[in-house]
């Protein structure tokens, strides 16, 4: 809910909108797991523009919510890759983030 110059709730207000903010703070709970009880205090899935990032905070608070590790990978696992939309999305943020995945090398790799 948008506050009012006092900092009153005001539910007749629409909150921001800003795909921006709502990618940063994505991936800044991506980026630092140690973050995410200080958001879910104040952000909602509903309070998110976007269908992808509802659908992507949604499946964080799960990892969460179960103790599992919240990166890249469980993440693209809970969203079961069916919407490889939303994983670009993911990685978008991730290298906004200076974060990006890179493939591991293998030895075989390394051969000519």
């Amino acid at each position: 809910m948008a506050k009012d110059g006092n900092g009153v709730a005001n539910s007749n207000r629409p909150l921001p909108r800003s795909h921006d903010a709502e990618q940063s703070v994505l991936g800044s709970m991506l980026r630092d797991n140690q973050i995410i009880s200080d958001v879910i205090v104040e952000l909602r899935a509903e309070h998110l523009f976007s269908d992808a990032h509802q659908r992507i905070y949604k499946a964080i608070l799960k990892l969460f919510d179960t103790g599992r590790p919240v990166d890249l990978v469980t993440l693209a696992e809970e969203l079961d890759l069916e919407k490889i939309s939303m994983i670009l999305v993911a990685l978008r943020i991730s290298w906004k983030f200076g974060t990006a995945l890179q493939p591991p090398l293998t030895p075989n790799s390394m051969r000519k």
